[in-house]
């Protein structure tokens, strides 16, 4: 469901990616990065995705399992690979690509794991041991963003419901049973907004 669900977002991304970069080989000069541009329906500025296919090995695409994402990560818009930090297991490697530290450095070594200085435990699917900000080290993009005067927002990324939700403009919380076309209405929801208030 999480893989459907990336798969969708990389297909928005490289719609928005492919139709910007369409429109700003016609823009003229004089033409700044604050301008509005349009599709003819929304007006829009550059936007990033960030999405994550977790558990989802870069040789699935030389497979012919997802023909989707093979021609769009052959058309540029994937990285050629990815080394994942150490332990190469969910909740570290996610808060290494959001924070851009190690796991030693932004303190998410695991999973689950014991910290022998705060005489706690971590594990990733209990609330209650794992939003504390006293886990969290590193300030994650989404902060740094907002910082900028950029709205960010997230949907489920781990680490995202820390601090309070780290000042975010939105943010939704994890909710594993939540199904894929709820997620993808989401997504698209935060995308339509006007741009004021768009992410």
């Amino acid at each position: 469901m999480i893989s459907l669900l990336t798969f969708l977002l990389l297909l928005i991304s490289a719609s928005l990616s492919l139709s910007h970069g369409h429109h700003s080989r016609m823009v003229p000069l004089g033409i700044t990065k604050d301008t509005r541009l349009s599709n003819g329906t929304h007006d829009f500025r550059p936007t990033t995705l960030l999405i994550s296919l977790d558990g989802f090995r870069a040789d699935f695409l030389d497979r012919a399992l997802s023909l989707a994402l093979t021609a769009m990560a052959n058309s540029g818009l994937s990285p050629r690979w990815l080394t994942p930090a150490f332990p190469s297991v969910t909740f570290p490697n996610h808060w290494t690509i959001a924070t851009g530290l190690y796991p030693e450095s932004h303190g998410i070594v695991g999973n689950s794991f014991w910290d022998p200085a705060l005489k706690k435990e971590f594990f990733y699917t209990d609330s209650a041991r794992s939003i504390q900000s006293e886990w969290w080290g590193g300030e994650p993009l989404w902060v740094t963003a907002e910082r900028q005067g950029v709205k960010s927002a997230v949907h489920m990324w781990p680490g995202s419901e820390a601090n309070d939700g780290w000042g975010l403009s939105y943010l939704d919380h994890f909710n594993g049973t939540e199904s894929l076309s709820k997620k993808t209405a989401r997504i698209l929801e935060w995308l339509d907004l006007p741009l004021s208030g768009r992410p």
